[in-house]
């Protein structure tokens, strides 16, 4: 018994929908592993510059040429 003109123009638009859906599915998949290579490397960019960021504590003659200037009396407020 040959299909139904209605049913075969239904079936073959489900199965174009399910190539589209398989298609997307796999560029989905790619999409996200590249996404995932991105934020990694975004991850990565903002530990280093957070890095940057934190101050180190001052060597102790650090001030030295200020205290100078100070004691000499040579320091003037601009």
């Amino acid at each position: 018994m040959p299909e139904h003109p209605q049913y075969a123009m239904w079936k073959a638009r489900y199965d174009a929908e399910q190539a589209r859906a398989r298609e997307r599915a796999s560029w989905r998949v790619q999409r996200d592993a590249d996404q995932e290579g991105w934020r990694e490397a975004w991850r990565s960019y903002q530990a280093h510059w957070r890095v940057g960021l934190t101050r180190t504590p001052s060597p102790r003659w650090w001030q030295l040429r200020a205290w100078w200037r100070l004691f000499r009396r040579s320091w003037h407020p601009r």
